[in-house]
This record gives structure tokens, sequence and C-alpha cells, in this order.
């Protein structure tokens, strides 16, 4: 609950999650949680999780190409409503 009422209170931007859930240095429940307390906090927020990480799956290009295929879908549903 802490988090949630700090998030309000510092206007957070926008926020873009990207986790493997085979990740062993950050544990994905914990990411969860974040993305949830951003939500209650009506902060804009995107989370996208891979089972598995390793290779270049995470690159920045990858990234990159993610970040515009979303901004393309959300863009094409804003125009709809």
């Amino acid at each position: 609950m802490r988090l949630f009422r700090l998030l309000k209170r510092v206007r957070c931007p926008a926020t873009f999650l990207l986790q493997n859930e085979d990740d062993s240095s950050d544990n994905v429940k914990d990411s969860l949680v974040y993305y949830i307390a951003l939500k209650n906090a009506g902060v804009p927020v995107e989370m996208h999780l891979y089972a598995q990480g390793g290779g270049d799956r995470l690159s920045l290009d990858n990234l990159q190409s993610l970040c515009r295929a979303c901004h393309l879908i959300k863009t094409a549903e804003d125009h709809r409503k």
C-alpha cells in the first residue's frame, strides 16, 4: 500500500515494463506488484512478460521494434474510439 501512495504523490510517468519470467536477478512477482501499484495509481503502464530470456530476445533492436509495434496498435485503437 505504501508503494501505491508514493506513486500517487510523485506523479510517476507512463511506464513500460519488460521482463523474463526466468530472470534470476529480479523476481517477476516484484514486477507484477509494481505493475498493479502503477495501475491503481492511475499511471499509464504496459507490461510484457517472456517465459524465457537469453540470447538476443531482449536486444535493443527487438525492444525498439516492440515499442514501435505497441505504439501503432495503441494509435489504431485510439482512432477507433
